[in-house]
């Protein structure tokens, strides 16, 4: 019988590379998707979603066969006291971000589950610190991270039952492989932005946009979320004089 992997994802980035690379292995995924009360951008996501989880089948290289999203709601993931505790302990140190209250919740029903958590090339982000530094992190064979039990008590409750795929590779080489792959198309799809004010068009301002505009992933932007993001920086643009290649530059020059 084939294994059946629990994947946690939401469209973006990370969990369709993800997608992508566990989708190269001879199993069966069952894709999961929460749907957040204050999170925005929901609809496109899950609209980009359904499209990737439509074509990556019909790629060469794939050979799991995907289950059709499992979609929850936020209430379904309401947590226990000692999660609540655990959390806050680890608000208080790391500032973790408050979906993990809810995802821990979701995490023990489906032990094993798959997250899409990178390596950072550069400065780590507040979930990837904490668990390395106090989550001991260590990998099997296939690069795949898990907690071991000699981790922080809380954030081995918040975390003992994901499994972290990706957890070993950074975004930079995460497009190497996409093109070794030939998946460009499939990323094309992708959606990673908290806002949904653009008509379709990353902010270039939210965190996710910044992590990916630092990480030089321009090709994800429209001219006009890379203008955005200098002018959240506080940089003064003129943009009826410069074009893509020189907002790029000052961009990197403020590096």
């Amino acid at each position: 019988m084939k294994e059946i992997k629990h994947v946690l994802t939401t469209g973006g980035y990370d969990s369709t590379f993800m997608l992508c690379k566990l989708g190269r292995k001879d199993i069966i995924i069952q894709p999961h998707y929460v749907i957040f009360e204050r999170r925005r951008s929901t609809d496109i996501e899950l609209e980009r979603l359904r499209i990737i989880l439509n074509e990556l089948p019909k790629k060469p290289g794939i050979q799991a066969i995907f289950k059709p999203l499992q979609v929850h709601q936020q209430s379904e993931c309401e947590p226990c006291k000692k999660t609540e505790a655990a959390y806050k302990k680890c608000w208080d140190k790391y500032s973790l971000g408050w979906q993990y209250l809810y995802l821990a919740e979701l995490s023990r029903k489906y032990p094993g589950i798959a997250i899409g958590q990178e390596h950072y090339s550069f400065r780590p982000g507040r979930l990837s610190n904490m668990l390395f530094k106090d989550g001991h992190m260590i990998f099997t064979e296939d690069g795949t991270g898990y907690l071991p039990d000699d981790a922080d008590a809380d954030v081995l409750w918040l975390f003992k039952d994901y499994t972290f795929p990706i957890a070993n590779i950074s975004e930079q080489m995460m497009i190497s492989q996409i093109e070794k792959w030939n998946y460009e198309d499939i990323m094309s799809h992708i959606w990673f932005c908290y806002s949904d004010q653009y008509n379709g068009e990353p902010c270039g301002v939210c965190n996710p946009c910044i992590g990916k505009i630092r990480a030089h992933m321009y090709m994800l932007f429209p001219d006009s979320a890379l203008y955005r993001y200098l002018l959240n920086q506080g940089y003064e643009v003129d943009t009826k004089k410069i074009d893509r290649k020189e907002i790029i530059k000052r961009i990197e020059n403020l590096s």
